[in-house]
């Protein structure tokens, strides 16, 4: 019976979590805001970097937030306008989780990939002090590399 258990799980299991790990790799790259009037010049690049993963804002050459950090759920040192804030940074399936504190500030952000991998929605949710809910649609900037 437990070989039985054993047997279904990987079944059924495996192609989940491929599927999924499938799901985060297309997040992975930089990305322009979809909507020129909220400023075309707006980007987040979320990159791998070995076990951490690597997330900057940028408001066209001034780089305004940015982390690297291990996808755990632990704290790391981040920069955001200059000043420090920690983030902790974990995956919720395919969904990339992000927690900052700023002060007194609690910001939770959501990036949620699309399923083609040419958009990326950031969810900003205010946690404290509450605040409305702010969603962006992104779409991926073509690489040097794409273009050949």
């Amino acid at each position: 019976m437990k070989l039985l258990v054993i047997a279904f799980a990987l079944t059924v299991g495996l192609p989940l979590l491929a599927a999924e790990s499938e799901q985060r790799e297309k997040m992975f790259g930089t990305w322009q805001a979809a909507d020129a009037g909220h400023g075309a010049d707006l980007t987040w690049t979320v990159e791998r970097r070995g076990k951490t993963v690597r997330v900057v804002f940028a408001e066209g050459e001034h780089q305004r937030f940015s982390v690297d950090c291990a996808p755990t759920g632990r704290n790391c040192d981040a920069t955001h306008n200059g000043k420090h804030s920690l983030v902790s940074t974990w995956f919720n399936g395919p969904v990339l989780v992000q927690l900052e504190i700023i002060g007194s500030e609690i910001v939770k952000r959501r990036f949620v990939p699309g399923a083609h991998g040419d958009t990326l929605r950031v969810e900003t949710i205010p946690v404290s002090p509450d605040g409305k809910v702010q969603k962006a649609e992104f779409k991926r900037l073509a690489s040097i590399s794409d273009a050949k």
